[in-house]
């Protein structure tokens, strides 16, 4: 395999899912879909070019190697910014091991910055 398998990954807690809908070799864009069931405003998504994965040379061929994703929410009016990255790496059984972070800004001036965990992220059959 030398790019990830089109489908659904989900997670074991089921709380998001990335789709990947193409995967181009000549530029190692994903264009996908990510959405996250919750954060304070809601649930969020972002789709595009919003992944991009890079092999490295071994002997046992392409996989794994290492993937990552960007998904930025701002709604018209800018009233809030929220960007979840992931980065890991994708596995010959088709998984990826992902960990997270989040950042929001609100308009109001308030801010964080956290965790989302490393989860296994498992492509749906």
């Amino acid at each position: 395999m030398s790019v990830p398998k089109e489908g659904v990954y989900i997670p074991l807690d089921q709380t998001m899912k990335i789709q990947i809908n193409s995967a181009s070799p000549g530029n190692s864009t994903i264009n996908a879909t990510y959405t996250a069931q919750s954060s304070p405003v809601g649930p969020i998504s972002d789709s595009g070019d919003i992944g991009k994965y890079f092999w490295v040379t071994h002997k046992s061929g392409q996989v794994p190697f290492c993937v990552s994703f960007k998904a930025v929410q701002r709604p018209e009016g800018w009233l809030y910014c929220i960007i979840d990255s992931w980065n890991g790496y994708y596995r010959k059984d088709d998984t990826m091991v992902l960990t997270g972070t989040r950042a929001i800004v609100e308009a109001e001036g308030q801010t964080q910055s956290f965790s989302l965990g490393t989860h296994n992220f498992t492509l749906s059959k």
